[in-house]
């Protein structure tokens, strides 16, 4: 079973930065009126992000973005290509949402809270490819930008990352202690951060061995992906659930988790994608001896 943390920052656990601390909006140079055709189309993405249609978002940044760099306005050339990149990130498009947060930053005032928030985007977007030293160096750029008072949902992030870092380099010592902080801090209702920090401890407690505790928090993972409107995400995490509970024994929890996530890959993405997960849900219903869950596997296996 994989140790490494992956989801975190994905779709809406990357974009609460863009939510909380928000870039977009009708802030202007100073004494310089707003670009109404870049005003419409930023607030236009912005409620398009917010009402969960992130390819819309995704034209209407680029347009936003378009108009900025036509005015030869770096402040919103660093607003636009922040919240862009943050979108294309969100879509799994990690080269161009590094290329545009780069651009945020090259716009941006060095060691500014903007700057850190682009540090912060560009480590998640390093995790997400598996880059642990550049994941490290941009959190502690961040951190030096941010200050000793950040907003709190902001370093509620920037802890989980490095927990989830220290997690996977076997460090629990550390990864408790900014697990711990970023509960400490709180996730103010943010259904996606709380998701972070559940498969972030989840990952911990596979480590500790604890399988069956570990399944349970990948479940409560799995409750806030799903209020969250993560339901990639959410069916990953189902499938953890199904394997947590294997290693601890639990073989009814384990088909019907794997169920559940092969079910859900099924509606998203097709039989293909689904079938790897779907073939271990029905394995694990034999070895259960449950007849219904056995059955309910046999039946999706056969779905067209």
């Amino acid at each position: 079973m994989k140790h490494h943390v992956r989801r975190i920052g994905c779709m809406l656990g990357l974009l609460a930065v863009l939510a909380g601390g928000c870039m977009t909006g009708k802030s202007k140079p100073a004494g310089e009126p707003m670009d109404p055709e870049l005003l419409r189309a930023a607030d236009a993405a912005h409620a398009a992000y917010m009402a969960g249609s992130l390819n819309t978002a995704i034209e209407l940044y680029g347009i936003a973005l378009k108009r900025a760099r036509l005015m030869d306005n770096g402040v919103e050339i660093a607003r636009n290509a922040y919240n862009l990149a943050v979108c294309q990130t969100a879509a799994g498009r990690l080269d161009e949402g590094r290329k545009l947060v780069r651009e945020s930053k090259l716009e941006s005032m060095p060691n500014s809270f903007q700057a850190g928030l682009a540090d912060l985007v560009e480590a998640k977007i390093m995790w997400r490819k598996g880059k642990t030293e550049e994941t490290v160096l941009l959190l502690e750029s961040a951190q030096r930008a941010f200050g000793t008072k950040p907003p709190a949902h902001v370093a509620a992030q920037v802890h989980l990352l490095f927990a989830a870092v220290a997690c996977a380099g076997g460090d629990l010592t550390k990864a408790k202690k900014e697990w711990g902080t970023a509960q400490d801090i709180g996730f103010d209702k943010d259904f996606n951060l709380a998701a972070d920090a559940e498969e972030i401890g989840a990952r911990i407690l596979l480590r500790e061995r604890a399988y069956e505790d570990a399944g349970r928090q990948f479940d409560r993972e799995v409750d806030l992906l799903r209020k969250g409107g993560r339901f990639s995400d959410m069916a990953t995490a189902l499938k953890d659930a199904g394997e947590a509970y294997e290693k601890a024994g639990f073989y009814e929890l384990a088909a019907d988790r794997m169920f559940r996530a092969g079910r859900s890959r099924l509606a998203a993405e097709g039989k293909f994608a689904a079938m790897p997960w779907l073939q271990r849900a029905a394995a694990l219903s034999e070895k259960s001896g449950n007849v219904t869950l056995r059955n309910r596997s046999a039946e999706a296996l056969i779905q067209e």
